[in-house]
């Protein structure tokens, strides 16, 4: 099993809501193209001298402190900056990773991927596993839930499952029906407004793990987005070659968005389109996926998309940006 967390891909392995035909239907041709729209990998990080810890950082995001070798997730469009320092201060070993995650609410929609879109942060210390969601956009008018499923890759075992029932409530926070972010950026949530503690035994690297993320739409639809988790039984992608969602991270060089004297943020910012505006006439899609530029460099035309890197006008700060320490949210900012 693949141990890639950057897939940390919503979907679920749910008997029930399988296709019907799954047991005929050749789901790797329609799936061919997954390998390409996966956006992270692994990377072995050396054991430091004795007394010491590596750092693994991608500008100011440490991805990994550990007093030990291991594989880490990381970007696979980035190298990662790796240091070693003295363990004077005692720094908590950890694992960090972010992204972000944009879903179609149909098979048959506009792909702007802007219906639903989400932005993670994963971390494992002290033996135990953190996942907080912050929400970003909501492009749709029909009631989408999404749920997740924690795969072991060790062992193909399911350690945790959530289902967030109606996430234009429970996420954005939001009783009305009108679009968050998609025409504009109105609204900022500063912080998460759904999260997880776990302690996984044994568990203390990320790459040990596997988040498939899905949706539930129109009744008992599913949608999954990409991983490599059910790859072989569900379908990701339709008949054109357009996958029902994106999974995101190191879109940019990691060098692009400054956050004061925090230093460079935001590898992981996804400029979505506006509404109805499809994605694959926003960006040179082809050459993000050749693996010779970053999707940011690829962006055709900036007046298509949420300008990621302007701040609002509610608290001064951008999109994606949030608060430090990571603090959950009760209500936003209006």
């Amino acid at each position: 099993m693949p141990v890639l967390f950057g897939l940390l891909i919503l979907g679920s392995c749910v008997k029930q809501d399988e296709d019907v035909n799954s047991k005929t239907t050749d789901y790797t041709k329609i799936n061919a193209q997954l390998d390409k729209y996966i956006t992270s990998t692994t990377y072995d990080v050396p054991a430091p001298e004795s007394g010491q810890l590596t750092v693994v950082t991608i500008g100011s995001d440490t991805l990994s402190v550990t007093d030990v070798a291991k594989k880490i997730v990381v970007p696979k469009s980035i190298t990662p900056t790796v240091t070693y320092v003295e363990n004077k201060n005692q720094l908590e070993k950890k694992d960090s990773y972010w992204q972000v995650v944009a879903f179609e609410d149909s098979k048959n929609g506009d792909y702007d991927y802007n219906d639903l879109v989400f932005h993670v942060k994963f971390q494992i210390k002290n033996g135990k596993f953190f996942m907080g969601i912050n929400p970003i956009a909501y492009g749709a008018s029909k009631v989408i839930d999404l749920g997740y499923k924690i795969y072991d890759n060790s062992t193909n075992v399911v350690l945790d499952s959530g289902y967030i029932a109606d996430t234009r409530h429970a996420l954005f926070l939001d009783a009305g029906n009108s679009f968050i972010n998609t025409y504009k950026y109105q609204r900022h949530y500063n912080g998460y407004t759904y999260s997880i503690d776990r302690t996984f035994s044994g568990i203390n690297t990320l790459t040990r793990l596997s988040l498939v993320w899905y949706i539930k739409v129109d009744g008992n639809v599913i949608i999954y987005a990409l991983n490599k988790q059910n790859a072989s039984t569900v379908d990701l992608f339709n008949a054109g070659g357009y996958p029902y969602s994106l999974v995101l991270s190191g879109i940019n060089d990691g060098k692009k968005y400054k956050q004061g004297a925090s230093g460079y943020v935001g590898h992981d910012w996804y400029q979505y389109p506006l509404e109805t505006v499809n994605f694959f006439d926003t960006y040179d899609v082809a050459a993000w996926l050749a693996g010779d530029k970053y999707l940011d460099d690829c962006l055709l035309d900036a007046s298509k998309v949420i300008p990621v890197n302007t701040a609002g006008t509610s608290d001064n700060m951008r999109l994606y940006e949030v608060a430090y320490p990571y603090v959950p949210v009760t209500s936003y900012a209006q």
